[in-house]
Parts: C-alpha cells; sequence; structure tokens
C-alpha cells in the first residue's frame, strides 16, 4: 500500500474540491480497493506503473455492477488526475483510466414522493409526544420540501441568514456548492415554515444562533446533525406507516424539483433553485412527465 499519496488525495478531495463527506469516503473507498487488488494481483506495481491492463483486470476480478463500476472508474479517474497534475507524480505520463470505455448506464428517475405523501409525513411530525419538538421536526421537514435546500445548507442556517419584508421571511442567504454564498428566495410553504419554527425559537435559549437546533439532552442549543435529522425522518415515517427508505431530506429535495417540473418549469429555472453547478445534473428531470415547459414559475404546493 501506498498511504501516503492515498490520504493526500482524501484531503484534497474535503479541502481544495470541497467535496461531500459522503463522495469523499466512497471515492478514498474505491481507490485503496483498487490498491487492495493490485498489491496481491501484481506486488510492488507503483502508481506510475499502473497500466489500463492493470484496471481491466481489476474490473473483470470484482464484477462490479454497472452503476458501481462507473463510480469506481470516476474514483480512480480522479485519483490518477490528482497524481498527475496536484501532486505531480514522477514517472507518471499520463491518465490510465482514459483508455477504458464506461459502462452505458440505464437511465433512472429519481425518487420523490407524492404531495399526499408528504402531507401524511408532516402530519405524523406533528404527532410527537412532546409538542415542541414535533413543532420544530414538522417545521424542518416542511422547509426542505418546500425550499429545496440541501440538508447541509439548511442546517448551516443561522437566525443572522434571514431576509425579511414586511416582518415576514422573504429570503435565506446560505453557502452552496463549492462554498459559494447565495440567496434564495423562499416559496410560501417555506417561508410560512420558517416564520413558525422562527416564532418559537427565538424565545428558546440556545447557545448556538442556528436555527435548526437540539431541544433535549446534552446537545441542547447546539445545531441539529445531518445524523440526527436523518433518524428523525425514520422515526417520523414509521409512525406515518410510510417506508423510512423512502422519506429522506434527499428525497425531499428531488420531489421539490419534481413537483417543479411537473408543473411545467423549465430545467435552467430548476438548476437554478436546486443550486446545480450543471445543466446536465438538472436533465435528469427532464423524463418526468410531459407537460410543455413554460417560462414562470407556477405556484410551488403549498404543503400544510
Amino acid at each position: 500500500m501506498q498511504p501516503d499519496s492515498l490520504t493526500a488525495f482524501a484531503h484534497y478531495l474535503e479541502v481544495e474540491a470541497q467535496l461531500s463527506p459522503r463522495t469523499v469516503r466512497e471515492y478514498s473507498t474505491d481507490v485503496r480497493l483498487f490498491r487492495s487488488w493490485l498489491d496481491a494481483a501484481h506486488p510492488l506495481t507503483a502508481w506510475p506503473e499502473v497500466a489500463p491492463s492493470h484496471l481491466r483486470g481489476f474490473l473483470v476480478a470484482r464484477r462490479f455492477r454497472p452503476h458501481r463500476q462507473a463510480r469506481v472508474l470516476s474514483a480512480l479517474d480522479k485519483f490518477f488526475w490528482y497524481l498527475l497534475t496536484v501532486e505531480k507524480l514522477p514517472g507518471l505520463a499520463g491518465n490510465p483510466v482514459d483508455a477504458l470505455t464506461r459502462p452505458k448506464l440505464p437511465e433512472r428517475l429519481p425518487r420523490y414522493r407524492e404531495v399526499h405523501e408528504v402531507q401524511a409525513f408532516l402530519e405524523a411530525a406533528l404527532q410527537n409526544p412532546s409538542p415542541t419538538l414535533g413543532l420544530r421536526d414538522y417545521c424542518l421537514a416542511r422547509f426542505l420540501v418546500s425550499s429545496g435546500l440541501r440538508l447541509s445548507a439548511c442546517l448551516g442556517l443561522t437566525l443572522d441568514d434571514v431576509r425579511y419584508r414586511d416582518g415576514f421571511p422573504y429570503a435565506v442567504r446560505y453557502v452552496g456548492k463549492g462554498n459559494k454564498e447565495r440567496e434564495k428566495v423562499l416559496t410560501e410553504g417555506a417561508a410560512q415554515a420558517l416564520a413558525q419554527w422562527l416564532k418559537h425559537r427565538k424565545g428558546y435559549p440556545a447557545p448556538s444562533r442556528h436555527i435548526w437546533v437540539h431541544l433535549q439532552g446534552r446537545a441542547a442549543g447546539q445545531v441539529m446533525t445531518p445524523r440526527a435529522v436523518q433518524l428523525m425522518f425514520k422515526r417520523v415515517a414509521r409512525r406515518a406507516s410510510l417506508d423510512p427508505k423512502g422519506f429522506s431530506p434527499h428525497k425531499l429535495r428531488h420531489s421539490f424539483a419534481t413537483w417543479l417540473r411537473k408543473k411545467g418549469v423549465a430545467l435552467d429555472v430548476i438548476r437554478e433553485a436546486l443550486d446545480h453547478s450543471s445543466i446536465q445534473t438538472t436533465q435528469i428531470y427532464a423524463r418526468v412527465g410531459n407537460e410543455e415547459l413554460e417560462a414562470a414559475l407556477r405556484a410551488f404546493p403549498n404543503v400544510m
């Protein structure tokens, strides 16, 4: 094994490329998997000596499914690009992944929830034995599905990030992908959910100024973690007799985009709403529904 390059690669992905912790973990795992196979099948092979034949042998040996194989190749492509351009590893003439053909993947439609399912989920959130916890969970879930924000951006919001118009939340300032500061105008549902929670939150003596905070235990007053939100989603889904695997903050984000698409909103508008860096990322929603695209954003479903 050559842990120095692998550790440096993971650090680069996290700090310089600013990829999500999950992507950093997956890419690091895939590269280490290849390195382990290489050490067993071709001992003492250094990174500059890796050839396309080594990569093909690895893929044949592991027999990945198409989507996993595509991710492995993306991870290895990124790693050898890093060795070439960032680490400038001596002896490495090119990227061996360039010689391989990427698998043709079957089209995957984004998984989303129907409006009535989200309404059932929100009603179950309010049924928490603790009214305050129920209110927070309800407002958080309603805000997520009505704003389309990534969970990380949502949890990063502070009281100072809210923009008001006539005393009512109008927009939020947040740090988006690529560490860029953005401002999002809120839909009616997102604004209502935020206002409802802030009315309680501002009277809560929390040491943190974050909006979405823990209310009980040793972490009381501190910003909620993504894991805490995910576990809350599972509990609420079970309470609503819904499949817990079908409800997550990310699936609510897909629901937000899909509902917009079904309303006829243009893809470039959805791209802006989702803070996507590329229209290709948003293109998955082009296959949802057959309505003609419209220039203006119609009324977004105001789930209660």
